[in-house]
């Protein structure tokens, strides 16, 4: 064997090398990385490990753990939704100005959110399918159409307060330590997983992503799964709204700025790809923990907020080349 021929072993041994270890973060790259952020914390901050932070964090987590199901589903059948956060703020803010605290509001508040949430999963749903608007296009535009309807309404001052049970659900607790909202995170995904699993809707969702031409050459409407999925996702946003209404008890304007790029965080963490057809709830909570368990680290080490966007940017390129390595490296 010439000296040409060893490097060329050398350069494939390299090669195979990396690839070999490309398809195990694909396989498993979500586990890891939160067994290794995990084993960071414990090194760093170990109270962080602690019950009543753990807790603490999955209960911050669930709020935007709900809204990413959502989103894995609309990504699933390549969609996506830029609107989560001007829609948790609105229905927010509805929420606390139909109660104004009061109790006796409490179930028509509710049912009012659940209603705008679906009706904001109707618009993205229909700027999609019936006017052929990209998804990320018509979800920016129905963004900005929620945030200056909030604004307008509020005139830039968020009033008013949660009803009882509505706070209960934020911060309440069963068997004196587990939050109620994590139990309500939980079940959601359980009721998804078993829609996905075990039901023709969730194949169909499926198959829609996978291959719309396919799907509607084997009698599916892909159009209308598309729409469906919105309604969903619009729901599942409100329900996440709810619990984040409870959580801080009184509205707030900015505070969902973050949750469309969080979500698709999640999402894109947890191995769904905008490729379509593909896709894991389980993932997606995994990757909703691995989020909120990094800012909580940054934060208890006293980093600053620039620094926090730069250590997570560089984790999300990280872990979307290991996703998307396996087709660069053939």
């Amino acid at each position: 064997m010439n000296d040409t021929d060893g490097l060329i072993s050398k350069k494939n041994s390299r090669f195979n090398f990396i690839k070999f270890l490309t398809k195990i973060f694909q396989k498993g790259g979500v586990y890891i990385s939160l067994i290794i952020l995990l084993i960071f914390a414990g090194i760093f901050s170990p109270k962080l490990l602690e019950l009543n932070h753990l807790l603490f964090i999955l209960k911050i987590a669930s709020i935007i753990g709900i809204i990413s199901i959502g989103q894995a589903l609309l990504i699933i059948t390549r969609g996506l939704d830029f609107s989560v956060g001007a829609s948790a703020t609105l229905i927010m803010v509805l929420i606390s100005a139909i109660s104004m605290g009061d109790s006796k509001y409490t179930f028509i508040s509710i049912i009012a959110a659940l209603a705008v949430g679906a009706l904001i999963g109707v618009i993205n749903g229909l700027l999609v399918v019936r006017f052929k608007i990209s998804p990320m296009v018509g979800s920016l535009g129905v963004m900005s159409l929620l945030t200056g309807i909030t604004f307008i309404y509020t005139r830039g001052f968020a009033r008013g307060s949660t009803p009882e049970f509505i706070s209960y659900l934020g911060h309440g607790k069963v068997f004196g330590f587990l939050p109620v909202s994590i139990i309500i995170w939980i079940a959601i995904a359980l009721i998804i997983i078993f829609i996905l699993k075990r039901t023709m809707f969730g194949r169909y969702i499926f198959a829609v992503g996978a291959n719309p031409q396919a799907a509607y050459i084997a009698g599916l409407y892909p159009g209308r799964i598309v729409f469906y999925v919105y309604i969903i996702s619009g729901i599942l946003t409100a329900i996440a709204a709810i619990i984040w209404a409870g959580y801080l008890r009184t509205p707030t304007l900015g505070g969902g700025i973050s949750y469309p790029l969080d979500s698709l965080t999640a999402v894109i963490i947890g191995g769904t790809t905008f490729a379509g057809g593909k896709g894991s709830i389980l993932g997606t909570i995994i990757g909703t923990i691995i989020i909120t368990l990094l800012s909580s680290l940054l934060n208890m080490l006293g980093l600053g907020e620039g620094v926090k966007m730069i250590f997570q940017g560089f984790l999300i390129l990280l872990m979307v080349f290991a996703y998307t390595g396996r087709k660069s490296l053939g």
